[in-house]
């Protein structure tokens, strides 16, 4: 199994993260993808595949977020009426999410890498 199917679920939680949409999340990784694929002989080594692969990620994200069909396209939040589970729990980590999306899109990508995918500060910098 190589590093994007053992990291799939990761990296488009860290697009979700930033582009707010999980479709778009997914878009985003694909081209991520592509672009890596195209230029990874640019790959010096200096840091892990994953950790290069999380930059051309943000990258891509941010990309698409000063598009212009981002100004076009109205984001939605998660339809909440459907989801079952009510426990305390969730309810924290729904609160959590929610304040984490409140926040601006450089802190919130640090957040996410920090506590959610157990980065150390070295490697998101």
């Amino acid at each position: 199994m190589g590093i994007v199917q053992r990291q799939e679920a990761s990296l488009i939680r860290l697009a979700y993260v930033i582009v707010k949409d999980a479709h778009i999340a997914e878009d985003c990784v694909q081209e991520a993808l592509i672009k890596a694929i195209k230029k990874c002989h640019t790959f010096k080594g200096k840091s892990s595949l994953f950790t290069w692969l999380i930059s051309i990620l943000i990258n891509e994200c941010k990309s698409h977020n000063r598009s212009r069909w981002k100004r076009v396209l109205k984001m939605y939040d998660i339809d909440r009426d459907h989801i079952e589970d009510h426990s305390e729990s969730f309810v924290q980590r729904t609160y959590m999410s929610d304040c984490l999306m409140k926040l601006d899109n450089r802190y919130r990508t640090v957040l996410y890498l920090f506590y959610y995918e157990d980065m150390d500060i070295a490697t998101i910098s």
